[in-house]
């Protein structure tokens, strides 16, 4: 399928031409503004899934760490640090705990960012629901909202930090 407008070739699924934006022949108001709105959807719902990323970065982390203090442990250390906040399993258990922090202020930040871009997609499907006189509309848009989904992903990440934070503290104490 070609555009009208550039005659340059687009998809059959396509809305706008993507290098003029004319809206494709056959489609009308009616058609257009779903799925336009269903395209800012998807894009709010992508932004989203970037929590799933730091959950898994920071428990495949917390595992490195375990293996590490483990590793550390069961070689033979002459040369230990005397000081108890400087021992490998110590210095590990406090590095997952940082991490831990940032990457929950990381998915928290994240979805205030969703959460602010959802309030205003309903505010702007409202207004053009009244402008063009539209009902159509369904309630997703109109009343777009974040969800609580996010906590899950920091429940994981505060497990993971546990064990991983368990693990060195058990590991230091018994190599005391």
């Amino acid at each position: 399928m070609n555009c009208g407008a550039c005659t340059k070739a687009i998809d059959n699924d396509s809305v706008f031409c993507r290098f003029c934006g004319t809206p494709v022949d056959g489609f009308s108001e009616d058609k257009i503004l779903p799925t336009l709105f269903a395209q800012i959807t998807d894009e709010l719902r992508s932004r989203r899934q970037a929590e799933y990323v730091y959950t898994g970065a920071a428990l495949g982390s917390f595992g490195a760490v375990a293996w590490g203090v483990a590793a550390l442990v069961a070689a033979a250390r002459p040369s230990s640090p005397k000081y108890w906040l400087f021992q490998p399993p110590i210095v590990a258990a406090l590095g997952s705990l940082v991490v831990a922090v940032a990457v929950i202020f990381k998915i928290c930040a994240d979805h205030g960012n969703y959460a602010k871009l959802m309030t205003e997609l309903g505010k702007y499907s409202k207004r053009v629901a009244a402008v063009f006189h539209v009902d159509y509309l369904s309630k997703d848009l109109t009343e777009a909202k974040a969800g609580p989904g996010y906590r899950s992903s920091i429940y994981i990440v505060i497990a993971g930090a546990l064990l991983a934070i368990a693990f060195s503290l058990s590991v230091w104490w018994t190599s005391r």
